[in-house]
């Protein structure tokens, strides 16, 4: 039996035998079944992040060959925690149980087109910017995935790089975005190992991609740029903003798919996140796609969950402000009838709306606390039983929805706030918000309290 059909067959025996080919939703939390744990990883550590929970050791069947992954997976001191699509496909269905571990890359910084290699023969990688590819001097640019080295400066540049005075020591000197001072990692702002090079010259090389200062502005604020691009970013030491922005989306300042969203639909929200994600397993994305896009109700309006941002991102100081943890204000609709809506998150915990109408928060309802980052469609139960518990519905449970309400579970006068009974389906059937009346389910001019 070779290694691959070995691995696919003790992935089955963890699975209680279950075929590794049925598909089956991933859940990234848990230990059943379907969730990542229940090949690899371990579900009993203590981590923020579940996905991090679930990568090896232990590996499939137990085998101790999980390399690298925690070392990968925990911030270190050259750089912050890698994301497990910066090296795997995230999967969401149990189809890749094949034994074949597979390495594509899918988020790794190119630079210069340099595409990285993953061979599985040695267990190396190579080209990843990450160790140094492209770079004066990598000894270490091609590691073993197992190799217990520790890695320092040297492993992955020249110290200092063959192109810089052999005496320079002040590396904080000349890359003050990317060394601190005392010689350490300035590992918070992400410019350390993301594929280019970081200068006080002026900015890092390739600093007029998107993906260079936009996402770096993003994570880190607006703050530094007025430093150099004036307190309006109109023009100081550097130049207007406008002066590139505006050439390829006018009004960049007061375009919300200038940051995030799709710039093509005219989408506002994510996907994409600030940071050019669309993995609804990261909290910056999650389901906003079913809020905005939703046939339920009519499609919740930013507002509903986010102040209301005003003007332009330049004079909105609490807008673009470094705060990585997005503002979450509920509107009026989540708190229909006195609900008490509440949103939970700290760093990358996931979220959870609690308390809020549109989940249930009514007399009668589920009042269900939804996770932002939850992969289960919602469905009439979600949120109240069908028929509701409440008042005489169970006695009218043989009436289809939309006879009474006007709707079957969707539409605009679904989660809105109100209770509509129009009655469309009954005819000559009348209600003044407590009594159905003349319609022949009651009789002629019979007048039937909904309490009864």
């Amino acid at each position: 039996m070779n290694r691959a059909t070995a691995i696919a067959l003790a992935a089955a025996l963890a699975l209680g035998g279950a075929a590794c080919s049925e598909v089956r939703q991933i859940e990234e939390s848990g230990t059943g079944v379907a969730a990542c744990t229940g090949c690899h990883g371990d579900a009993s550590r203590a981590e923020d992040v579940a996905l991090v929970q679930a990568a090896p050791p232990a590996t499939v069947g137990g085998a101790p060959d999980g390399g690298a992954h925690m070392a990968h997976l925990h911030p270190g001191a050259f750089a912050p925690a890698a994301a497990c699509d910066a090296c795997h496909e995230v999967p969401s269905v149990v189809t890749h149980a094949d034994g074949v571990v597979s390495v594509t890359f899918p988020s790794l910084p190119r630079p210069s087109g340099v595409e990285p290699r993953w061979d599985a023969a040695s267990g190396t990688c190579s080209n990843v910017s990450c160790h140094g590819a492209t770079r004066q001097g990598a000894p270490a640019a091609t590691p073993a995935w197992t190799s217990t080295a520790a890695l320092g400066c040297g492993s992955c540049h020249g110290n200092p790089p063959a192109s810089h005075g052999q005496g320079s020591a002040d590396c904080s000197g000349c890359h003050t975005g990317t060394v601190n001072a005392n010689g350490t990692i300035r590992v918070e702002n992400g410019l350390h190992v993301n594929g280019s090079v970081e200068s006080a010259s002026a900015h890092a090389q390739d600093w007029g991609l998107e993906t260079q200062h936009g996402y770096s502005v993003n994570r880190t604020g607006l703050a530094s740029c007025k430093e150099c691009h004036g307190t309006s970013l109109t023009g100081g030491s550097g130049p207007s903003c406008a002066s590139c922005h505006d050439d390829t989306v006018p009004g960049w300042d007061t375009s919300c798919t200038f940051c995030h969203g799709n710039r093509q639909t005219q989408v506002a929200s994510p996907p994409v996140d600030t940071q050019g994600r669309s993995a609804t397993s990261q909290i910056s994305v999650g389901v906003h796609a079913s809020h905005v896009g939703t046939t339920m109700a009519t499609p919740i309006a930013c507002g509903q969950c986010h102040p209301a941002r005003t003007g332009s991102v330049v004079s909105d100081a609490a807008h673009v402000d470094g705060d990585a943890v997005a503002e979450v204000v509920f509107g009026a609709l989540a708190k229909t009838g006195g609900a008490a809506a509440g949103y939970s998150r700290t760093g990358t915990v996931p979220a959870t709306c609690s308390s809020v109408y549109c989940h249930g928060e009514f007399t009668g309802g589920a009042r269900a606390d939804p996770s932002w980052t939850s992969s289960t469609a919602a469905t009439c139960t979600s949120c109240h039983g069908r028929p509701p518990a409440t008042r005489r519905h169970g006695t009218h449970s043989s009436y289809a929805c939309a006879e009474c309400h006007g709707h079957a579970g969707a539409g605009a006068t679904h989660v809105d706030g109100a209770k509509n009974v129009p009655l469309p389906g009954i005819s000559g059937a009348s209600w003044n918000g407590s009594r159905c009346g003349s319609f022949t389910c009651h009789g002629k001019g019979h007048s039937s309290t909904w309490t009864w």
